[in-house]
């Protein structure tokens, strides 16, 4: 008899691996299992109290909406003072039909407490401006009352347009961001691809 799990029993069993490292300082997640964390949302999730500093990475996709289960996580680190996306932009619209286009909670989350608090610096890795990526960046500019750097380091590949208007782009969304609430966050482009 073949034994199949489903994403529900998968993800605790990956909470419960990870309940014995509440008191780690540093992580690093895909974010596709990330997202498979939040098919257990309710379930009763680790606090990481020493978490400063955590990185998502992967691939993400067109219709891939993944602002919950970042979400989600930050909700578990309330003394979180480092964001990190290292993220490669894989694909269009339609290409990953298994993976939800929208939020996978049961439930809204509250702001996470360390948005509100702690989060000083976000780096963003492998950035290419399709809306999904432009998601993150937005959520994080919003949310993050304390935030004083974000970094995003553009692909290299994209023509100098394209560059260009990324940086616009961010630039708005903090403008938004500045409207409501005071916003003293400085936007850092790496300007080694920036032609």
């Amino acid at each position: 008899m073949v034994y199949e799990l489903s994403t529900r029993d998968y993800a605790k069993r990956i909470w419960d691996f990870m309940r014995p490292l509440y008191n780690v300082v540093s992580m690093e997640f895909s974010i596709e299992t990330a997202q498979i964390l939040c098919d257990a949302s309710d379930y009763n999730l680790p606090v990481f109290n020493n978490l400063t500093s955590l990185t998502f990475d992967g691939e993400l996709w067109g219709d891939y909406y993944v602002w919950p289960a970042v979400q989600l996580l930050l909700c578990q680190a309330p003394k979180l003072q480092t964001l990190a996306f290292e993220m490669a932009f894989t694909g269009e619209l339609g290409d990953y039909d298994d993976y939800p286009s929208e939020s996978c909670m049961k439930k809204p989350l509250n702001v996470p407490e360390c948005l509100s608090s702690h989060l000083t610096t976000c780096y963003y890795k492998g950035f290419s401006g399709h809306e999904v990526e432009m998601e993150l960046v937005r959520q994080v500019l919003k949310k993050a009352k304390v935030l004083k750097t974000m970094k995003i380091t553009i692909e290299s590949h994209l023509d100098p347009k394209m560059k260009l208007w990324i940086h616009k782009k961010v630039r708005k969304l903090k403008k938004r961001s500045r409207k409501k609430r005071s916003c003293t966050c400085q936007i850092e482009f790496d300007e080694a691809h920036f032609y």
